[in-house]
């Protein structure tokens, strides 16, 4: 669960001004999406998943270039 004293130091790391009355609401929903996230990654990580590829990859040809 994501508390609301990390959601109040990362708005202020940020330089985000976030009002006390949104702290829990958005503690509640860092932590869902956290619980999913980490859900999925679980998933992903399993072998039948190590093969999988994303269907479009993006190269960037200033990467490993002398220019």
């Amino acid at each position: 669960m994501v508390s609301e004293a990390v959601i109040r130091e990362l708005a202020t790391l940020a330089e985000l001004p976030l009002g006390d009355d949104r702290l829990a609401a958005l503690a509640d929903l860092y932590g869902t999406w956290l619980t999913a996230a980490n859900a999925l990654n679980a998933r992903l990580e399993r072998a039948e998943h190590h093969d999988l590829m994303p269907i479009t990859t993006f190269t960037h040809a200033h990467v490993g270039s002398d220019e």
